[in-house]
């Protein structure tokens, strides 16, 4: 959802169509008028399944107030970092998270846009060993990987 505007319209189409929605933010917006109003249509659709998740996270303070606003879903993107300290992190976020029943997806090598694509390509791709690691001392439920793909612009 990249406006506030389009939350009663996926609310809507999810109730025509007999569907649960995932409703992804960017953090653009404040997180908890986001949440806010989103639990203002879910009550509201009472037949609709919602998840509200808030994408790319860039630190644990953010992370923690999505927690607090009730968010049902987090991605952390903490892939800056090293990789020692991106663990960290995110184990702590998990723990947090995971206690009051918020999933937890997390991003461990940062992937190219798309108008760096030729020049970025190959370039931090998801190491399998490093990815399998990264997981057992995360405890992450997903994790984003970089096999090639970019996104973005």
């Amino acid at each position: 959802m990249f406006n506030l505007e389009t939350v009663p319209a996926a609310f809507k189409a999810a109730r025509l169509l007999k569907s649960p929605i995932i409703l992804d933010f960017v953090g653009i917006h404040s997180i908890e008028k986001v949440c806010e109003i989103a639990r203002f249509y879910e009550r509201k659709y009472l037949e609709v399944m919602v998840v509200l998740n808030l994408d790319h996270d860039k630190t644990y303070e953010q992370a923690i107030r999505e927690i607090c606003a009730s968010y049902t879903s987090l991605m952390v993107d903490l892939s800056t970092l090293p990789f020692q300290e991106n663990v960290l992190e995110v184990r702590e976020i998990v723990k947090i998270a995971y206690s009051v029943g918020v999933s937890v997806e997390a991003e461990l090598w940062p992937r190219g846009v798309g108008h760096e694509y030729s020049k970025t390509r190959d370039s931090g791709l998801t190491n399998p060993k490093k990815a399998i690691e990264y997981v057992k001392q995360t405890n992450v439920h997903c994790l984003a990987v970089a096999v090639g793909t970019c996104h973005g612009t």
